[in-house]
């Protein structure tokens, strides 16, 4: 085929692209014009009819879409002003609510609703001027940001202008840890411990509640180590040595391989190959999980 014969089947079937959503309601159009036209023959019913030009039509949409595209006139719909500016404007019947919000736009939905009404403030505590939604303020300072908040509350809710500021009878203490006096309300008082700021805390706790002091103390992981380094062969030394190419559960082998111990270390297990077992991290896991649930063993474990 000669390259100008090509070139125009182009260029038409551009055309026709650009055509079908015409063409598709022409069509639509026809098909309902048509039906209701042999269905008035048949019926006499009269069905719905274009207030311009008279013709009939099956159905309400139908003639509604004719008149909106043949006349360039949008009918049926209801007149209503706007809740929030009071514009006329024409909607569906079933959207207009007779009792309620009828709004010609987001814009003014959000200012009928409050939700778009805004004012200007000034900050307290920096002075700048900055708008704010008046359904968010609160209180009889406004701020035009948190560290302009934050500021003011420093210099403004603190010592005896703080609301809770000499709240019971005060009393003075001796922090636990360098003995300076710490100065406490009446119902802090009875408390084991006082401390004058969070780091004598914080050295206090490094002194006298690590290790076996720690009320979450369960004898630790040293027996363990101590046992598990007492061992022979060491496990550092074989566990490369005994871990298969794959699960010994499942098979999986696309992963990194663990070597478990059958018998665990705590309940007298050893290092030999008997007692050793190549497992996924999954059901490494799972085997690990039924021991502990095992009579007796989940305190063994622990110590």
């Amino acid at each position: 085929m000669p390259i100008e014969d090509i070139t125009t089947l182009n260029a038409i079937g551009a055309s026709l692209r650009e055509m079908t959503p015409v063409l598709e309601h022409r069509r639509r159009w026809c098909w309902d014009n048509t039906m209701s036209t042999d269905e008035t023959d048949k019926q006499d019913s009269g069905g719905f009819e274009c207030p311009t030009c008279g013709d009939t039509f099956e159905r309400d949409t139908a003639m509604k879409s004719h008149h909106r595209h043949i006349h360039d006139e949008a009918i049926g719909g209801v007149t209503v002003n706007c809740e929030n500016c009071g514009q006329e404007m024409e909607r569906p019947p079933s959207l207009v609510n007779s009792g309620g919000m009828n709004v010609c736009s987001i814009e003014c939905q959000h200012e009928y609703l409050g939700h778009g009404s805004r004012s200007e403030y000034t900050c307290d505590y920096c002075g700048d001027a900055f708008m704010r939604l008046d359904k968010r303020v609160r209180g009889d300072h406004q701020f035009c940001n948190p560290s302009c908040y934050n500021s003011w509350r420093s210099k403004n809710i603190r010592g005896e202008a703080h609301p809770n500021y000499n709240t019971g009878e005060a009393v003075t203490l001796n922090c636990e840890y360098c003995g300076e006096s710490v100065r406490v309300t009446s119902d802090n008082k009875d408390h084991e411990n006082h401390f004058c700021n969070h780091q004598c805390y914080g050295k206090w706790m490094s002194e006298h509640k690590t290790g076996q002091n720690h009320p979450s103390w369960r004898g630790g992981k040293s027996i363990y180590r101590e046992v598990k380094a007492q061992l022979r062969p060491t496990f550092s030394k074989i566990k490369d040595r005994e871990r298969a190419d794959e699960c010994y559960h499942c098979g999986e082998s696309d992963c990194a391989l663990h070597v478990h111990h059958i018998v665990p270390v705590m309940a007298g297990g050893t290092n030999e190959s008997w007692n050793l077992m190549t497992l996924c991290p999954t059901c490494h896991g799972n085997v690990e999980s039924y021991s502990r649930d095992l009579p007796g063993m989940g305190a063994m474990l622990t110590e």
